[in-house]
């Protein structure tokens, strides 16, 4: 594992997905008698949010093992997609709160969860779009070849 192959984005984007995961656990709403987290109330989101900070953490570990570009590029393009659907699901869930009157208000960790997942987005959205590959294996040596001779007077000229 070399850290050096990780650029900026892919480091945002494993640090928010490791945050995405375990802020799963955090209090997400408050109810009549205490706080319920986001495995307790979301229905499908939560496991929605959990795969997707899965890929965010696989991309960052992929990143930092491979020497070549193909794979890291490849979890980007899959951790995209995903990550912007999941963020826009998180900002639904802090904008309607679910369970009608039983959730009485919102907590600090659906703040923290919706940001982390915009994170993991635009990290993987920008990781996608930078070209750099730093620490990567250098490519084959190019040897030199001769020039072919010149061509002489063909036997037709003559």
């Amino acid at each position: 594992m070399d850290l050096q192959r990780l650029r900026p984005a892919d480091w945002l984007t494993g640090v928010a997905g490791l945050a995405s995961l375990l802020l799963l656990w955090a209090p997400w709403y408050s109810v009549g008698d205490g706080t319920v987290n986001g495995w307790q109330t979301l229905g499908l989101i939560d496991v929605l949010i959990a795969l997707t900070a899965l890929l965010a953490i696989a991309l960052w570990v992929v990143t930092a093992t491979r020497d070549t570009p193909e794979l890291p590029v490849a979890m980007d393009v899959l951790t995209a997609t995903p990550a912007s659907l999941t963020a826009l699901l998180v900002i639904f869930r802090l904008l309607d709160v679910p369970g009608g009157r039983a959730i009485t208000g919102r907590e600090w960790g659906v703040v923290a969860a919706t940001v982390a997942m915009i994170a993991v987005a635009a990290g993987a959205w920008a990781a996608l779009r930078d070209e750099s590959a730093p620490g990567l294996r250098p490519g084959p040596e190019i040897e030199p070849m001769p020039a072919p001779p010149a061509a002489g007077p063909s036997p037709a000229d003559s």
